[in-house]
Formats: C-alpha cells, structure tokens, sequence
C-alpha cells in the first residue's frame, strides 16, 4: 500500500511541477519591465529567469510529495526522490531535444509540451525585436520580400533556441538549489 502512495505523490509532484513552472515562469516575465528599467543584460536575466523558476517549481513539486507521504513510513531521502524523479527524467528529455533535437520519451513530451508555450513567447519577442531593427534602420522593404522574412524568422528561432538552452541550464541550477532548500525548511 506504500508503494502506490509512493507512486501517487510521484506523479502529483509531477504534475505540480509542470504547472507551478508555467505559473512562476509567466511571473517572472512580469519581472522584465523592471529588468528593462535597469538595464540588466540577457545573461544575467536568463540567470534570473533561470534559478528562481527551478528553485520555486521544485520546492513546491516536493512539498506535495511531502504532504502525501508525511504520515507513512518513509525517509526523507525517500520522500525527496519521489518528488524528483519524474521532473529529472522530463527535464533530461527535454534537454536532450533542445540541444541534440532526439526524439523525445513518455514524461519529456508533458515538458515539451508546458514549455512551447515559452517557447512561443520568447520567438514572438525575438521576431518583434529583429523586426523593429530592421525598421528603424531604414530597411522595411526587406520584409516585403519571402526570404527575408524566412531569414528574419530562422534567425529568431536560433535566438530561442539559445535562450531556451541557457533557461535549462540555470533550471538545473535552481533544481539543486531548490533541494538544499527542501532539506533544510521542509524536513
């Protein structure tokens, strides 16, 4: 019976885990007026972006697991990798087809997934922003043309990509922080 418990808060922190880093993440975004007020460079937002959504979604994907298995007979250690296995093997996946383009397994596609429509987002800004400098230099009759604006869309999608590899980056930094935290404020 502790066995279906066990699998139970896996699959909710799982759960938990995909909806608080849309929620946190789309947070965060708001925070990027600020950022534009003082002027902070992209790597220090991706850094930003990056840390506070992995520590955040994955205290919270532990504190389910945590409140699910409080009352039966499992060890912190135990309760911790209940919360993080799921998250892990989606996170690798989704890692795995960012960078090397694999096809993706069971778990990663919910994480492919939650974060199309990040990635989404982050393309709109990038083709918005080569845009307007394409404006403002004077060069607005190159958008008329096919290719160009097949260029200009190749191009945004490449400075996704890399946004994208960097936010995964500093995730994991986050995750390892995150578990620091679960050990010292849950247990």
């Amino acid at each position: 019976m502790d066995i279906l418990f066990g699998i139970l808060a896996a699959l909710a922190s799982e759960i938990t885990f995909l909806i608080s880093f849309i929620l946190i993440f789309s947070i965060i975004r708001l925070l990027h007026f600020v950022y534009a007020l003082i002027r902070l460079r992209n790597r220090f937002i991706w850094f930003i972006d990056g840390v506070v959504t992995g520590i955040c979604s994955l205290f919270i994907a532990c504190q389910v697991a945590n409140l699910i298995l409080h009352n039966h007979n499992f060890s912190e250690l135990a309760i911790i990798l209940f919360a993080i296995i799921l998250p892990i093997i989606g996170e690798i996946g989704y890692y795995r087809y960012l960078v090397k383009n694999i096809r993706t397994f069971f778990i990663s596609r919910f994480h492919l997934v939650i974060k199309a429509v990040i990635q989404k987002s982050i393309f709109a800004y990038y083709e918005s922003v080569l845009t307007q400098k394409i404006i403002s230099e004077n060069r607005g009759d190159e958008l008329k043309n096919e290719e160009n604006k097949h260029a200009l869309g190749k191009e945004a999608y490449d400075m996704t990509q890399g946004e994208l590899a960097y936010l995964t980056i500093w995730n994991w930094v986050g995750y390892i922080i995150s578990l620091f935290l679960v050990h010292h404020f849950i247990f």
